[in-house]
């Protein structure tokens, strides 16, 4: 049974004529790793953004059975976890504070952190391999390191349900493929429900289970990394010359080059795949 489910979301910015995202139905499943990518301008972030609940939106989106927007701010906390591009916070915190900041944001203003917070707290900074970092303060860390403790802060909420977006962006390419590995033993030995918008298409053929392809904010196809990703498709969607091998039961996406004087056409839409 899926966990979270997106029916017919539509999102227009204010102020545009035209939807960011447009009509968009998908599903996702705890246990498994989705990526929802696509070129600049496709949708991604918006539409992580509708499951995160931080902006408007039309349509529906479903948490374990229920609509997103009958749950209180404090159960939401309970459901779902959102990293964002860019971290906001208070630069005078120590990143402990920023962890520890997730697990009171599902309780009252005035309440003690209990023994299951505290384990909570442990296990994600261990999991982020963060433990050096937590005091110093926001301001003094790097993009990449912040990061790293916004996942932090993320996994200690021990949600159902954990949103990133373009999270490898500020990482070097050892702790790309450790936030991967860290996110695909967040799927598969505790049953969340991991989606990453992300732009990296081999690092998502690799370790995703499942790939939503968007283009100018509507679902081109969903499926399996080998259902998704075909040369025919990353020319037409992405302009690119690419080569495809399965190395060690992983999808190995190789790109050739970018296609000369290639022209952006629309991809036909087919919809979700089963």
């Amino acid at each position: 049974m899926s966990i979270v489910e997106i029916q017919n979301v539509s999102i227009t910015y204010h102020r545009k004529s035209t939807p960011t995202v447009a009509n968009v139905d998908a599903s996702f499943e705890a246990g498994t790793i989705t990526a929802l990518v696509g070129p600049n301008g496709a949708g991604k972030s918006t539409l992580l953004k509708s499951v995160a609940d931080v902006v408007d939106f039309d349509g529906e989106v479903m948490i374990d059975g229920a609509p997103l927007r009958s749950y209180s701010r404090r159960e939401k906390v309970k459901q779902v976890a959102f990293v964002a591009q860019h971290g906001n916070a208070n630069s005078e915190l120590l990143a402990r504070q920023v962890v520890e900041l997730s697990r009171m944001a599902s309780k009252g203003p005035f309440a003690r952190q209990t023994d299951e917070d505290h384990e909570a707290i442990s296990h994600a900074v261990e999991h982020a391999d963060v433990a050096h970092l937590m005091d110093r303060t926001w301001n003094t860390l790097s993009g990449g390191e912040q990061q790293r403790v916004q996942l932090a802060r993320a996994i200690s909420q021990s949600a159902k349900v954990l949103l990133l977006d373009e999270p490898t962006n500020h990482l070097d390419i050892h702790h790309q493929f450790r936030l991967m590995g860290q996110l695909r033993h967040l799927a598969t030995d505790h049953n969340v429900c991991v989606i990453v918008a992300m732009h990296d298409l081999g690092l998502a053929s690799r370790y995703c289970d499942q790939i939503v392809l968007l283009e100018d904010g509507e679902l081109v196809k969903s499926g399996a990394p080998h259902e998704v990703f075909t040369p025919e498709r990353l020319m037409s969607v992405f302009g690119i010359d690419a080569e495809i091998t399965t190395v060690g039961g992983h999808l190995d996406l190789a790109v050739n080059s970018a296609v000369p004087n290639w022209k952006h056409h629309h991809e036909p839409k087919e919809g979700l795949a089963h």
